[in-house]
């Protein structure tokens, strides 16, 4: 039995709860070398398994039915998910080893424990057999307590995926793997602080002692500021970007619409992007744009950047699976191909070249553009929409007939779509027992020139109203005369007027405001009641105001409560129509102005004239209606030789909003990336007297202010 009165003058202080443990421990050593060594044998056995898990060694070597029956049963486990009460073997070999490695590390420590317990003789006088074991608790309990730390920072390094799992794909069973570590490392901080503290009471006597109380002290610090760091980097990380654009045109920001569309979506894109490693900016702003991306989706949009010559095998195989990658890889312009793949199979894909990207003609980056629109189309679940533009009636041609005259023509618009993701095809309404055909997502009736037949009538109506799904419909067709110089009837009219649309039947003109303004192409603009469609909300990014040609009234009526018709576009300024084409607009012009008479007859009126409408049945869209043909005509965009003209966006969301998707075409608000130069000054502009005095007047301050702190220092 220890007896409390031979205590040192370091011992003469209370008696506390830790020595009353130290002196336990000299009352019962063998008892507590004993559990030692048990401890010391669970971690020898740990460490057998694990490095066994671990492939370090075997028991016998394997013969070929055991072989057969592991590949099958590694095979299945490979296409099984992760369960909660597998998860030691699902971890990976690496793993496995570094566990053994610290658990064998344990083992050593805690055998070298109960070695001087049990083995080595005990000190004379108790008060030195006190100092021993506080020694024994200090460095034993230390080494224990930074093994646990150095093991939870190592796993919580190689489970660092399970970090990004958890809190970007909101994985909550992968929360174990980075739990697990902390706990490591937060045991090890408490068994270091609980060995550190019975040696307080000598570290003022002993030398020793003290230089390992401080030691201790000093390793925990440092590794519990690791630790610290390590937290404090992933929650920063958490809010605030991986990379700040300090661009003055934010050249390196996503857009609002790709953000909004990687965070969204469902399921997953993956891109393969083949980037060769050089000083390029071209390839760099790609390689930038992705990270971004990444970086935007909270994990729903994921980058695999593969080298040419280190990644051969994975290439091969997407070479194989995809062709329409290798057609990319082969071409020599081709410089970056990215492949974007979704789905679990991986089956829907896309292609982008580096060439796709760069409008080099202007100088612009539409890397992000082209991006948004091959993802868009990957996240919309369905085919291709159909979009039908009939023919047969005198419609403007859809089938890219090169004979057929530019302003009756939309070969320019159907590229337009189709490049847009629509597959646009035509139907043909003038044969023996027409029909619209099933797929028909939207059909475009494009400025008929003669009149429809009864049957062709009925094929639309029973588009429009099938029952499964709800026929969408878009038309547009200006003021076109017909043999007796009115305004030509088709039967369309009385079709659309079941829709709650009234189709004008006189020419429209406006007074023009300005010089080069046309008579026959008065300004519109978007109707306030129309604020919140999304066909508004997209155009008006581009574009507050168009110019309609030729047109014609296109106004809302009320006459069937089922269907709501709103209007989306109005003319600006004073305007009126005509029942015939004036010989001379000039001359009709000033009649109009000196005869009020003529002025009742004719409508003049300052006040909006509806040329563009949308309708709705409850909230499902079923129809748009727009006064002028001849703005989405092959004329119009030939005048724009480097661009499309907006009326082919406005056309295009109209089909989305029709399809109640938000789909490639969105991309319209994305604005390309344009790249500036910056011009040194000429050196006349230059101030030669400040790049001399301003560097030297700062030198000379640098140095009074060193030399006023040394003197004030020394002084004291």
């Amino acid at each position: 039995m220890v007896e409390t009165a031979d205590r040192t003058p370091a011992d003469n202080a209370p008696v506390s709860t830790s020595d009353r443990f130290v002196d336990w421990v000299c009352q019962h050593r063998p008892v507590v070398g004993g559990v030692l060594v048990g401890l010391a044998a669970v971690c020898l056995v740990l460490f057998a398994y694990w490095t066994y898990r671990g492939g370090l060694w075997k028991l016998s070597s394997p013969t070929p039915t055991e072989k057969k029956a592991e590949s099958g049963k590694d095979s299945e486990s490979g296409s099984a998910k992760d369960d909660g009460g597998t998860e030691l073997a699902n971890l990976r070999r690496g793993e496995y080893i570094v566990g053994g490695v610290t658990v064998f590390a344990a083992a050593v420590i805690l055998l070298s424990m109960s070695w001087f317990l049990l083995l080595r003789t005990p000190a004379k006088e108790i008060a030195q057999q006190r100092t021993e074991i506080r020694l024994f608790l200090l460095i034993g309990g230390s080494l224990l307590g930074l093994l646990l730390i150095v093991a939870g920072i190592i796993f919580l390094y190689v489970w660092s995926e399970s970090l990004t799992r958890w809190l970007d794909q909101r994985n909550f069973r992968e929360a174990r793997w980075v739990l697990l570590p902390l706990l490591m490392i937060l045991c090890g901080v408490l068994v270091v602080f609980l060995s550190v503290i019975p040696a307080r009471r000598e570290e003022r006597h002993d030398a020793l002692i003290r230089r390992l109380v401080y030691g201790s002290n000093f390793g925990l610090t440092t590794l519990l500021l690791l630790v610290v760091l390590i937290v404090v980097n992933v929650v920063i990380a958490r809010e605030i970007p991986n990379q700040l654009d300090t661009t003055a045109t934010g050249f390196y920001t996503l857009s609002e619409p790709t953000r909004q569309l990687l965070q969204n979506l469902d399921p997953p894109v993956r891109a393969y992007a083949v980037i060769p490693n050089v000083p390029d900016r071209d390839i760099n702003d790609i390689r930038q744009l992705l990270l971004a991306m990444q970086d935007a989706s909270g994990g729903r949009f994921v980058v695999r950047f593969l080298s040419q010559s280190a990644d051969r095998t994975e290439l091969a195989s997407l070479r194989e699976k995809y062709p329409q990658f290798e057609m990319v890889m082969d071409q020599r312009t081709t410089q970056v191909a990215i492949l974007l793949t979704s789905s679990a199979d991986e089956k829907r894909h896309a292609v982008v070249s580096d060439t796709d990207m760069f409008d080099f003609s202007r100088r612009n980056f539409e890397g992000e553009k082209k991006l948004y629109q091959e993802i868009a189309f990957l996240a919309d679940s369905q085919n291709k929409p159909v979009v039908y533009f009939t023919q047969g009636h005198g419609e403007m041609d859809a089938t890219n007939n090169p004979e057929a005259p530019p302003e009756r023509s939309v070969s320019r618009l159907r590229q337009y779509l189709e490049k847009n993701y629509l597959d646009v095809r035509t139907v043909h309404l003038n044969q023996p027992n027409p029909k619209i055909p099933d797929d028909a997502t939207v059909v475009v009736i494009a400025d008929p020139q003669n009149p429809f037949s009864p049957e062709a009538l009925k094929a639309l109506r029973d588009y429009m109203n099938r029952k499964e799904k709800k026929g969408k419909l878009i038309y547009f067709s200006g003021a076109t005369p017909g043999p007796d110089g009115q305004v030509l009837r088709t039967g369309i009219e009385d079709l659309l007027a079941e829709y709650n649309v009234r189709v004008g039947m006189e020419y429209l003109y406006t007074l023009p405001t300005g010089a080069g303004v046309d008579y026959r192409a008065p300004l519109v603009v978007f109707s306030a009641s129309a604020v919140k469609n999304p066909i508004l909300q997209t155009i008006a990014r581009i574009t507050t105001r168009l110019q309609f040609l030729y047109p014609r009234e296109i106004s809302p009526q009320n006459t069937h409560p089922s269907f709501q018709a709103s209007d989306l576009l109005l003319t600006v300024g004073i305007t009126w129509l005509e029942t015939t084409r004036p010989a001379d607009l000039v001359a009709r012009f000033e009649e109009i102005l000196g005869n009020e008479r003529v002025q009742e007859q004719v409508r003049l009126s300052r006040s909006p004239r509806s040329v563009a409408v949308t309708v709705s049945e409850g909230t499902t869209p079923r129809l748009v209606a727009f006064g002028s043909s001849l703005v989405f005509s092959d004329r119009i965009a030939q005048q724009q030789r480097t661009s499309n003209p907006v009326t082919f966006d406005l056309l295009g969301v109209s089909v989305d909003w029709l399809r109640e998707r938000q789909t490639s075409l969105a991309a319209v608000n994305i604005e390309a990336k344009k790249y500036t130069e910056y011009r040194i000054p000429p050196p006349n502009s230059l101030n030669f007297s400040r790049l001399l005095w301003l560097p030297l007047g700062l030198g000379l301050l640098t140095v009074m202010g060193m030399g006023a702190g040394v003197w004030v220092v020394r002084r004291r």
